[in-house]
């Protein structure tokens, strides 16, 4: 009862404290919101207002209830105290102490990050391990997104249609990757609420306002809101900056550039003209989708900026690139295609900075494409061994609403507070990266390896893409084969 009385004095503090922003932080923002993505859950949409978590109201007894986060990345969401300051830690205590008192659980995560293995790394091992117990060790994973793929079409993992309570048409669930990520009509994992690592781990640019006023740039946001944040304009822009600081007539991480380049930006930019690796065809199989006019033309215009060493710097071929976030806190680059994961060791950056979302290929696409790096990706899913599945079901579906109720509005009150952005048109541009997501399953598979061979392209400074796809379509096409196959059976024994 203490620790009840204790949550809700909390949450009405922290409610209080996002009510006194005067923001409403889950209005979706109008421009370049994909139209079949299901918009945030805020209290000035009266629809929204009416829908409502449909679980048991029943309690279990201080039941177990264990999440597993393993992969590359494992985000932490369940661990926080009530002895944290920070509002993000807060929500996440108060959700979890919530569903705990409301339905009498006790929620607990095992945590496993581990660099190392791509398809069957930690996520892999202890979930596959387990079900080849038959032990249910686990009730709920958020695992990365190389290895959730690995246990969907492997038989590790339960279809999420197939619990009872979970409704993925709720706006707590992100509604692009049930569309994206629907194989022979079912879902082995998703996005949503339920977790905050999206927020952390997603393709995003920032953008030096100070040193865009200085260069007398155009108004990236505006740009953006007016749909003209194109790949064209974006390089217009980096081709504006270039400056020697050091005097000693070679380029290098001492100097000033247009653009910063992540060597994971390709794939985001690829991502960020709406294409894929592969995609779920109408008879809902992959289907190999790389190779196109769209795809080559990212390409092409791509890599002639991030080539150009005058205007543009790819940080980690060089050895001092560890320090880049240093550099980039000095005023050394306009822009810095990137991850949100390099957002929070920049709160104390003194000039001014915003975020925008990868650029369009042209003026035709109608709208933006957000997306996370596969590497630092992590999905919902359910082992498909459970002691029991409505139960499993009910809780998972309680977090997620919750999740959208405290600790998504807890993501944005950090922002809009000043923790890391300080304008209010990021929160607009928040708003459009976060609604307009698109998941790539051939990245997500690994597709022909096409992933690895066009980041050593990358890297490499040259554009072979045609030859390298050539090449890799052949096997690329067999592994889908294998993977269709794969995941008819796994269905076939679950019909």
């Amino acid at each position: 009862m203490k620790r009840k009385l204790l949550a809700l004095v909390l949450l009405s503090a922290l409610l209080l404290s996002l009510a006194a922003c005067g923001k409403n932080p889950n209005t979706p923002s109008e421009s370049g919101v994909p139209t079949d993505s299901v918009p945030d859950s805020g209290t000035g949409d009266p629809s929204l207002q009416e829908e409502k978590l449909e679980v048991p109201d029943k309690t279990y007894d201080d039941a177990d209830f264990i999440v597993l986060s393993a992969g590359q990345v494992a985000y932490d969401d369940f661990s926080f105290s009530d002895e944290s300051n920070l509002v993000l830690d807060q929500a996440q205590f108060i959700r979890k102490s919530t569903v705990e008192e409301t339905y009498g659980v006790k929620i607990s995560i095992v945590i496993d990050e581990n660099k190392s293995g791509v398809g069957n790394g930690s996520g892999y091992n202890r979930i596959s391990r387990s079900v080849n117990a038959n032990s249910a060790d686990y009730h709920m994973g958020l695992i990365g997104g190389m290895d959730v793929s690995t246990l969907a079409y492997s038989d590790f993992l339960c279809p999420i249609g197939k619990a009872e309570y979970i409704d993925l048409t709720k706006s707590w669930w992100d509604q692009n990757a049930n569309k994206d990520l629907t194989v022979m009509g079912n879902i082995f994992f998703t996005q949503g609420d339920i977790t905050a690592s999206k927020s952390e781990s997603t393709y995003v640019i920032f953008y030096n306002k100070e040193l865009g006023k200085e260069q007398q740039v155009e108004d990236p946001y505006q740009l953006v809101k007016d749909m003209h944040w194109t790949l064209d304009k974006f390089s217009e822009m980096c081709l504006s900056v270039s400056e020697e600081l050091d005097g000693n007539d070679i380029r290098d991480m001492n100097d000033r550039y247009g653009l910063y380049v992540w060597d994971d930006s390709l794939l985001g930019m690829i991502s960020a003209a709406g294409q894929k690796i592969a995609t779920i065809n109408e008879d809902g199989e992959f289907e190999l989708s790389l190779y196109n006019d769209n795809v080559v033309s990212v390409v092409e215009q791509f890599t002639k900026i991030a080539y150009n060493t005058d205007y543009a710097v790819m940080y980690q071929r060089y050895s001092n690139a560890g320090n880049v976030r240093e550099h980039w806190m000095n005023d050394q680059a306009l822009f810095w295609a990137t991850s949100s994961l390099n957002i929070e060791p920049m709160r104390d950056m003194k000039s001014d900075f915003g975020i925008l979302p990868f650029p369009m290929l042209n003026e035709e696409q109608t709208r933006y494409y957000a997306t996370l790096p596969t590497y630092n990706s992590q999905f919902l899913c359910l082992p498909s061994v459970q002691d029991d599945l409505t139960f499993t079901s009910a809780i998972t579906e309680a977090l997620a609403y919750y999740g959208q109720k405290i600790v998504k509005p807890a993501v944005y009150e950090k922002t809009i507070a000043g923790t890391y952005f300080r304008d209010e048109e990021s929160i607009e541009m928040l708003d459009i990266i976060y609604d307009s997501f698109i998941y790539d399953i051939g990245q997500l598979h690994r597709i022909g390896n096409l992933n690895s061979l066009l980041l050593n392209m990358f890297r490499s400074k040259t554009n072979t893409f045609s030859s390298i796809y050539e090449a890799n379509a052949g096997a690329a096409e067999r592994q889908i084969e294998a993977i269709n196959e794969g995941y008819r059976t796994v269905i076939g024994r679950w019909n």
